[in-house]
């Protein structure tokens, strides 16, 4: 019902504001998934001889990699992943790559588009680390955004701002922020 997929679902498209998740019961199946996994999943597989994977194994595994890449929001104030990855033409990829980037890391996504690492295009712009506006640029994984000193809105935001300028900048590519932000009731629209 919800045509949930990787980062997708009905509330991020058709669905898009009009309801808030306040929790979520799943059902999976408890038969074993088949490789290949996303990549960092399968390298860890690979490294580890793990070819038994279960749905308890490879939970175990994620959540082993989220904890080596994403802070702890319960000591580290953070949203996890801030920006989208995103997507663009194959020679838009070719056309970096020219201009002294060859070791632009991608994805294919199909024939004509390539995924490449929002975290990647934020390094390359020596924002890794920095504080903007009070939220830091995690030192790990630059898709993370935390709050070091922030006082409210607006120190997010102007942050935001600014990383999307920089990235845009240098490589003309707009990222796309990945957590929704939900509007104060008071400003919710009447019907």
């Amino acid at each position: 019902d919800c045509n949930f997929s990787y980062r997708s679902s009905i509330f991020r498209s058709t669905e898009s504001g009009h309801y808030a998740i306040l929790s979520v019961t799943l059902q999976f199946q408890k038969t074993p998934l088949q490789p290949p996994f996303y990549d960092s999943l399968q390298k860890r597989f690979d490294q580890n001889n793990i070819t038994n994977f279960t749905p308890q194994i490879i939970r175990e595994n994620v959540l082993a990699i989220r904890a080596d890449k994403l802070p702890n929001p319960s000591t580290t104030p953070n949203a996890g992943s801030f920006f989208k990855n995103p997507i663009i033409e194959a020679w838009k990829v070719d056309d970096i790559r020219s201009n002294g980037y060859s070791d632009l890391p991608t994805y294919p996504v199909d024939e004509t588009y390539m995924k490449i690492p929002a975290g990647w295009l934020i390094e390359q712009c020596d924002l890794k680390g920095e504080i903007l506006h009070g939220i830091r640029i995690h030192d790990k994984n630059a898709v993370v955004l935390i709050n070091q000193s922030a006082t409210g809105y607006e120190d997010l935001k102007n942050a935001k701002d600014q990383i999307i300028s920089a990235v845009s900048e240098k490589f003309q590519i707009i990222l796309e922020q990945e957590p929704l932000e939900l509007v104060p009731p008071t400003q919710i629209p009447t019907l």
